[in-house]
């Protein structure tokens, strides 16, 4: 019967180099992973300003309903909310960005859509905290990373409010850019090759 005298030095370097292996598949599956999150928040976005352009065009005018600010019945018109997320007592993960469809009054208040109880509506999507969404109207202006309201025309599809570029950017990388052209109201995505 043989004693047992521990490892040897080519079963030690064998061990190590599994575990290389492991570590440098793992670190390459999570920057896949992160780049589809990337890639479908991008796509989410886009779906979401077709179908609020579809929603523009098929109410009549828009919500009726009390200003926030108080006084009569006022039309508002559809247009949807792009907000982050700082409320830390909600299920929704801090710094993610929301989605949210409402109306926007005469003052340029955002009031949420809400649903036949009278209660406010679900968010639309999240976009994950770990994107970055910049926000640019035009290619030299400030860009703007908190929130802004997207709002179509109803009599010719264009964009009232929130035309321009938003780049969705992770880390240091941009992953993609969506246009949303002011005059037609098109909008495009421009995935990046990272």
């Amino acid at each position: 019967m043989s004693k047992n005298r521990g490892y040897t030095l080519i079963e030690a370097i064998i061990v190590i180099a599994i575990i290389a292996i492991m570590a440098g598949v793992s670190g390459v599956t999570f920057g896949i992973v992160k780049k589809a999150q990337c890639n479908a928040a991008i796509n989410n976005f886009n779906n979401q300003l077709t179908a609020l352009w579809i929603k523009t065009q098929a109410i009549s005018q828009g919500k009726e309903q009390t200003s926030p600010r108080g006084g009569d019945l006022s039309t508002y018109p559809m247009c949807m909310k792009v907000e982050r997320n700082t409320d830390t007592s909600d299920d929704i993960r801090d710094n993610s960005y929301v989605l949210y469809l409402g109306y926007e009054d005469s003052g340029g208040s955002f009031v949420r859509k809400k649903d036949q109880a009278g209660n406010e509506e679900q968010y639309l999507c999240i976009i994950p905290n770990f994107i970055t969404v910049e926000y640019r109207e035009t290619p030299t202006s400030t860009p703007v990373t908190d929130g802004f309201v997207i709002r179509f025309n109803k009599a010719d599809g264009s964009v009232i409010k929130g035309s321009g570029s938003y780049k969705f950017i992770y880390g240091d990388s941009e992953y993609g850019t969506i246009i949303l052209n002011k005059v037609t109201g098109n909008h495009y995505m421009d995935t990046a090759t990272n």
